[in-house]
């Protein structure tokens, strides 16, 4: 996320307040605070040797999108990574895209760039083309707001579907929640994209380790570990983003064992995608069943790696696919499956 925001940033920079990319010279948006400048450098909090106050929040930046200058931002942000993925071409679509479904463009860029760096072709395990969509993350019966086969692989491999698709998503989860973390509280695109997403009607959490500072007043939850000032000045990577990484720790934590997603203290939807991850869920599926290790590993395979499968499979004692029937059924908590196959 804070990539994501960090390029929408750089796009914002270019379109709205600095001059056209041309050369190496940087953009820069008047009253924000910038590296390279003559003069002295705003400090945030957690640069003071003793923190008195707080610095003052700059304008947020707001204007029109800017068609040739959004288009040459885009090149500019990506050329160097990809220089031959036919870039204008690829930002005409991400406007087009963001027009259709009324997401904001510069968010719909950000977003890419994040996920592939603007390369359509790009398959990895995490997903498809330039939003890195994944297909299998939508159940059968989900809702979707475009038809399912708007997800087959080719079609995603296409840059426009795969951006109408992502951007009718974004639309669609736009007013559900938003959750970002800030150390210092007062980063002007990260508290832009706070209100802009409670704007939205999307439920807004924010963590940071600033008391009071800007962020804290648009989100509506401030999760707000008070560490005091860094050990080193001028980093916020210390103190605030070691209890900040604890304080997500604990979120995700509890999020996964509010969606049944754990059994006792073991990840039991673990997604096994690569050796490590394999062996783990052998590991986790000799715990919950009592098989040996060479039992497991079949079990796993013929479960298709998939963890949640094998373990209704050897719970219930089911073929693969009524477990995993049953687990779509169930929202795929394995309990709730082994549950629904024996009632």
């Amino acid at each position: 996320m804070t990539l994501a925001f960090f390029s929408m940033t750089l796009l914002a920079t270019e379109l709205l307040g600095g001059p056209a990319v041309e050369g190496d010279q940087p953009a820069f948006v008047e009253g924000q605070r910038q590296r390279h400048t003559d003069g002295p450098l705003k400090r945030g909090i957690h640069e003071l040797r003793d923190p008195a106050g707080w610095p003052v929040e700059p304008a947020a930046v707001a204007g029109p999108v800017d068609a040739a200058r959004f288009d040459a931002a885009v090149v500019a942000l990506c050329g160097e990574v990809a220089p031959n993925a036919g870039l204008p071409e690829v930002a005409r679509l991400v406007r087009e895209a963001g027009g259709e479904t009324h997401v904001d463009a510069f968010l719909l860029a950000a977003l890419v760039y994040r996920e592939s760096r603007r390369r359509p072709g790009l398959v990895p395990s995490t997903g498809v083309g330039l939003l890195r969509i994944q297909a299998k993350m939508f159940a059968r019966d989900a809702r979707l707001p475009f038809p399912r086969e708007a997800l087959d692989r080719d079609r995603l491999l296409e840059p426009a579907a795969n951006l109408r698709v992502g951007a009718a998503l974004l639309e669609m989860w736009a007013g559900e929640h938003a959750a970002l973390d800030a150390a210092s509280g007062s980063t002007p695109y990260t508290v832009g994209a706070v209100s802009y997403a409670r704007s939205l009607g999307a439920f807004t959490v924010a963590v940071t380790c600033a008391p009071g500072s800007s962020i804290t007043k648009v989100s509506e939850v401030s999760i707000v570990p008070v560490v005091g000032p860094e050990v080193l000045a001028g980093s916020t990577r210390l103190k605030a983003g070691t209890a900040q990484k604890m304080v997500l720790n604990m979120l995700s934590t509890a999020t996964l064992i509010r969606l049944g997603y754990v059994t006792g203290n073991r990840m039991s939807n673990l997604q096994a995608r690569n050796s490590k991850l394999r062996q783990r869920a052998v590991r986790i599926l000799v715990a919950e069943t009592g098989l040996e290790r060479q039992a497991a590993t079949t079990l796993l395979d013929a479960a298709g790696a998939d963890l949640r499968v094998a373990l209704v499979m050897s719970k219930a004692n089911r073929t693969k696919e009524e477990a995993r029937f049953a687990l779509a059924q169930s929202r795929w908590i394995v309990e709730d499956a082994v549950e629904f196959l024996r009632t």
